[in-house]
């Protein structure tokens, strides 16, 4: 959950618990009876807000969860093609998915390592 978003659940809360204490001091006749529906209505409205923040940053940490998992299946999908030679690695990477993805991966690596070496001086 990011710093802004803790900020305003937090500013939301005490708004809530604001209207919360209007409606029951409402209820006692502390202040006049019509700030009784107004109160609770601005806390319920409140509650909403806060589950909604709440749900946001759950699907995000959900997603980041799968994006982190992919990306530990794509590693290890890497190490066991690593031994493979490259006519194998190209008919992997042709039919795709997540085995054809660490395939092509190994293939552009080795491709780059080829570029960069020197060539030998004679």
């Amino acid at each position: 959950m990011s710093t802004t978003r803790k900020a305003l659940v937090r500013l939301t809360a005490f708004a809530g618990f604001l209207a919360l204490g209007t409606a029951i001091a409402a209820f006692q006749n502390v202040v006049p009876p019509e700030f009784a529906m107004v109160g609770i209505a601005l806390f319920i409205g409140c509650l909403a807000g806060i589950g909604a923040l709440a749900w946001r940053d759950r699907v995000e940490l959900l997603a980041q969860r799968e994006k982190v998992g992919r990306g530990q299946a794509l590693v290890l999908l890497a190490a066991q093609l690593r031994d493979e030679d490259a006519s194998t690695l190209e008919s992997i990477a042709q039919r795709g998915g997540p085995s054809g993805e660490a395939a092509r991966l190994i293939l552009d690596g080795r491709a780059e390592r080829a570029r960069r070496r020197p060539e030998p001086r004679p």
